[in-house]
């Protein structure tokens, strides 16, 4: 049984009832109401930082993660850049809209909970990297799906991987920014097309933190 303290209410989370828990890890808090469900998202985080730790990449910085009820553009998570900050669909919203999400809507709510928490938690720890342009959106989004992804459950993950069409090639040209805006499923099924061809996951994944690997580019 992970243990949890709740810390002084904030001003915004008292307004909406919540409380804030933080994690045994000392590198999460967590705003919700409910202290199952900060439970549940502490768990989830120390899940997360296990993976992380596993190819011996850095802990994000400290932050906080929001249950909310709703998220804009039908989003099951957002990490807000530069805030140290996630939002994250309680698991009753997110169950309501999991059947929307054409790509991940075979995956039971609760294993799909967790692994939009770790989706979110990799993009917090890519923000630590530094960008050569404008933005990195392509590299950050590959390096939290293929995080999200190398964590699902066996029969989990072959739900995504029976669309990957067995005659597509996919190639490092094929992981970028319009993609993603255009054919965000495409860009998710091609980065972990790409990601499952790699030798040595673990050294790519710390080769996109220390900025050696980036998939966008300058745009004209």
């Amino acid at each position: 049984m992970h243990r949890i303290i709740v810390s002084t209410v904030s001003l915004w989370a008292s307004a909406l009832g919540a409380e804030t828990f933080v994690c045994d890890n000392n590198i999460v808090k967590v705003e919700t109401a409910s202290p199952d469900l900060a439970q549940t998202v502490c768990t989830h985080t120390d899940t997360a930082l296990a993976q992380f730790r596993s190819c011996n990449l850095p802990d994000p910085f400290p932050l906080g993660i929001e249950a909310v009820n709703s998220l804009e553009n039908n989003c099951l998570g957002l990490f807000h850049c530069g805030e140290n900050r996630i939002e994250v669909l309680a698991p009753d919203a997110m169950t309501a809209l999991r059947l929307k999400q054409s790509l991940f809507n075979a995956i039971p709510t609760d294993r799909l909970f967790a692994s939009v928490i770790l989706h979110e938690m990799a993009h917090a720890l890519y923000d630590q990297t530094p960008c050569p342009f404008d933005d990195c959106v392509a590299t950050s989004e590959y390096f939290a799906y293929t995080q999200q992804l190398s964590g699902l459950l066996p029969q989990d993950l072959a739900t995504i991987e029976n669309q990957i069409d067995p005659e597509h090639e996919v190639s490092r040209d094929s992981i970028n920014a319009m993609i993603l805006l255009m054919a965000p499923d495409r860009f998710t099924l091609n980065a972990w097309e790409h990601f499952s061809q790699l030798e040595d996951s673990c050294s790519y994944w710390r080769g996109i933190l220390h900025g050696q690997i980036v998939f966008d580019r300058v745009h004209p």
